[in-house]
């Protein structure tokens, strides 16, 4: 496996990385890998050995004052199959909203009445889709239904607790919201880009079987334009992919509308890009200002079973 680290967002003294063997059974865990201290934009290769084993990825990124400190954290569940290579790439931009658990628990799933909602607000691009998270986020997670607040919290779990909700259908959304930036000890500057990310999931959850979990398919825009190792676009022209992502085992449902809009003012004013899309994919162009710093970017998604997705992320990507 090969791996390569993007610079980091942050003002970071060291990236630290460990890849960790779990037996396929769950029940069980081996706690065994490596811990290596890395620079940024740079390349290392791995040799993994083992038979039915997951492998546990975790990408940390730690600033020194006024002691070490995990400023930043990716990490999830990877099946490396035997005599093949694999290239993966960590802190790459844009870094926003994924439903997915890093661990064997469902990301967003109901069991009878209750119902477990995992959400990332800032994943970087890695494939497969791991869970990201940054310690200075300021989080509010809430989730409604029928308009009527369950929980409401700013705690910073990763995950909302289990909700035991009522077992007639009713329609749910599902509000999350982060702001990062300045290192809360001496103002320092940890993260200019994702500085502030909010996401919006409603959909409609009935009742379910007690004995399984069963999965919500809640579809998730994901954008992923090729950037420069520092997270900049690399020209005036940029094709912009969106990829829609769901639970690990979620049914796949047919996305029946996506719209991408641009903003080179921090969200002051925004442009619809044009694109087309097939499938699950989507595929814009984005003309990039003279001047400027940032582009942001938001897409709102609808599939056919009238659920529906809002993503924005102030300050996306470098210009």
């Amino acid at each position: 496996m090969t791996s390569g680290y993007g610079a980091p967002p942050i003002a970071a003294r060291s990236r630290l990385s460990a890849v960790v063997a779990q037996p396929a059974d769950p029940s069980t865990q081996l706690d065994v890998g490596e811990l290596n201290d890395y620079a940024a934009n740079v390349h290392h290769t791995l040799h993994l050995f083992g038979q039915d084993i997951q492998w546990f990825t975790e990408q940390l990124q730690n600033a020194t004052f006024p002691f070490s400190l995990a400023t930043a954290l990716s990490f999830g569940l990877n099946d490396y199959q035997s005599g093949k290579h694999y290239t993966e790439v960590y802190n790459r931009a844009p870094f926003g909203p994924v439903m997915v658990s890093g661990s064997h628990v469902p990301a967003a799933s109901r069991r009878g009445d209750v119902m477990t909602l995992f959400s990332s607000e800032v994943a970087d691009r890695h494939q497969p889709v791991e869970a990201g998270f940054s310690s200075n986020e300021t989080r509010r997670k809430t989730l409604l239904r029928n308009g009527e607040v369950v929980v409401d919290t700013t705690s910073n779990l990763f995950t909302l607790p289990p909700q035991t909700v009522a077992p007639e259908p009713a329609t749910f959304q599902l509000n999350i919201e982060a702001t990062r930036g300045h290192s809360p000890f001496n103002g320092e500057l940890w993260f200019d880009l994702s500085t502030h990310v909010t996401a919006s999931w409603t959909f409609r959850s009935g009742h379910t079987p007690d004995d399984r979990d069963a999965p919500l398919p809640l579809p998730t825009p994901r954008f992923l334009p090729e950037l420069d190792d520092n997270n900049r676009a690399p020209g005036r022209v940029l094709v912009l992919p969106v990829e829609i992502q769901r639970p690990e085992h979620s049914p796949v449902r047919p996305i029946t509308r996506i719209t991408v809009d641009v903003s080179f003012d921090d969200g002051k004013s925004w442009h619809r890009v044009p694109g087309a899309g097939i499938g699950d994919r989507w595929f814009g162009v984005v003309l990039q200002p003279n001047q400027g710093e940032f582009a942001s970017l938001r897409a709102s998604v609808d599939d056919v079973d009238g659920r529906h997705t809002d993503v924005t992320i102030l300050r996306a990507y470098r210009l």
